[in-house]
């Protein structure tokens, strides 16, 4: 597993601490104690855990379990994947898109974006009072990943490899 937590402010060397603040807020700092990434402050968590579920969403939820405090999918990079939404949570204010890497070493945010815009009548997204968002599911093991351009990609089990099955924008 890779996480890329803070795009435009990585950590230079190899040594980095992910540990839960006293204000039950997971941070990810470095060996002399610099804080590089944090969730924020996590409200209503009692002896925070984190952890990553099946679908690949890194969750902090309270040891006793329930729904996620935070989740990583509320925060996507340059992929979409199962179950995460891309759009508007109207309730916080949260626009969730995906943007391309600046080049395939490095992770700070690049030219090319993913967005849902809110303005007018969207057709394929889900919208309702409190959200606008586009989600899907998968039953093939595809991704959907963005990485200077749009592509869907399917993994092939017998070669160990993925086939680049649609792209955008074309040539």
């Amino acid at each position: 597993m890779q996480l890329v937590a803070n795009r435009d402010r990585g950590i230079n060397n190899s040594t980095s601490v992910l540990s839960f603040h006293s204000n039950d807020s997971l941070i990810l700092s470095d060996a002399r104690g610099e804080v590089y990434w944090s969730t924020g402050a996590v409200a209503g968590v009692t002896s925070p855990i984190s952890r990553v579920l099946d679908s690949a969403n890194f969750v902090v939820t309270s040891s006793g379990g329930g729904a996620p405090t935070w989740q990583s999918f509320d925060y996507p990079t340059d992929s979409l994947l199962p179950a995460m939404k891309l759009g508007w949570d109207l309730w916080v204010g949260r626009n969730r898109n995906i943007t391309s890497w600046r080049s395939a070493n490095d992770p700070v945010p690049g030219q090319y974006s993913m967005v849902v815009d809110v303005r007018g009548d969207p057709q394929m997204f889900h919208n309702s009072t409190d959200e606008v968002y586009y989600q899907f599911d998968i039953l093939n093991n595809t991704v959907l990943s963005s990485l200077g351009l749009v592509e869907h990609v399917v993994w092939i089990e017998g070669t160990k490899s993925c086939n680049q099955f649609w792209f955008a924008p074309k040539d």
